[in-house]
């Protein structure tokens, strides 16, 4: 039972934290192309993260994601499909 003046939580709150994470990892996916991209930054408070079950058209990933020092890195340690992941940063350098 609720109560008058009850902070209710609102459904957009709930996306939120993904929507933290796509940001600060820099998720960018690309079915068509069967590729992810990423461009990570991982926050001080946050040193270290590992998504398991990300699922990009057909696979499931497992990405690990870690701060050394300034520089955020990552390794894809499962990888159940055919998608290629690519720092977003190094794949423009490469193109342009």
């Amino acid at each position: 039972m609720q109560y008058l003046g009850a902070n209710v939580p609102q459904a957009w709150a709930a996306g939120s934290v993904f929507h933290l994470l796509r940001a600060v990892l820099g998720l960018d996916a690309n079915a068509h192309e069967q590729s992810l991209y990423v461009s990570p930054k991982l926050p001080k408070w946050l040193p270290e993260i590992t998504l398991h079950n990300l699922r990009v058209a057909q696979a499931n990933l497992t990405i690990r994601f870690w701060r050394e020092q300034e520089t955020t890195r990552f390794e894809v340690t499962s990888n159940n499909g055919s998608i290629r992941v690519a720092n977003s940063v190094e794949a423009r350098l490469r193109v342009g």
